[in-house]
C-alpha cells in the first residue's frame, strides 16, 4: 500500500488578502459584463469615463502593491523585484481581458493600464518606504 504524506498549510490572513486582491485585479470584469447585464449596468454606472477606469487601476494596484509589502516585507528593500511583480500582474491582468473579451491585439489603451498600474503600485511603495521604523 502507497502512503501520501500530507503536509498542513497553514494561511495566514494576510495572505488570504493577497490572494483575494490578485483574484479581485485578474477578475476579467468585461467578460462577466458582456454576460450579465446586471453586472454590465453596474461597470457602465462605475467606469462610465476614462478619469474613472483610470482611477479604478490606479486604485487597485495601489492596494496590491500595498498588500504585497505587507505579506513580503522583504519587497521593501527591493524596488526593481517589487515592479517586476507588479508588471507581471498587470500584464496578467490585461493578457485575461484581450483573451476573454476583448479579442484584439494589445494597443496603447493596454499600455497605458499597465503605466497606471506600475504607478499606482509605486505610490504604495513609496508611502512604505516613508513609514516610520
Amino acid at each position: 500500500m502507497i502512503g501520501f504524506m500530507v503536509k498542513q498549510i497553514s494561511i495566514t490572513r494576510t495572505q488570504l488578502h493577497l490572494l483575494a486582491l490578485l483574484s479581485v485585479a485578474l477578475f476579467p470584469y468585461g467578460w462577466l459584463a458582456n454576460h450579465s447585464p446586471l453586472f454590465g449596468l453596474l461597470v457602465d454606472l462605475l467606469l462610465r469615463t476614462e478619469l474613472a477606469h483610470t482611477i479604478g487601476h490606479f486604485t487597485l494596484f495601489a492596494l496590491l502593491g500595498a498588500t504585497l509589502l505587507l505579506v513580503f516585507p522583504r519587497l521593501r528593500q527591493q524596488p526593481h523585484l517589487f515592479l517586476a511583480l507588479i508588471l507581471l500582474c498587470g500584464m496578467a491582468q490585461e493578457t485575461l481581458q484581450l483573451l476573454t473579451f476583448k479579442h484584439h491585439f494589445v494597443t496603447w489603451a493596454e499600455a497605458y493600464d499597465l503605466v497606471i498600474d506600475v504607478m499606482g503600485a509605486s505610490a504604495a511603495f513609496i508611502y512604505w518606504r516613508k513609514l516610520p521604523r
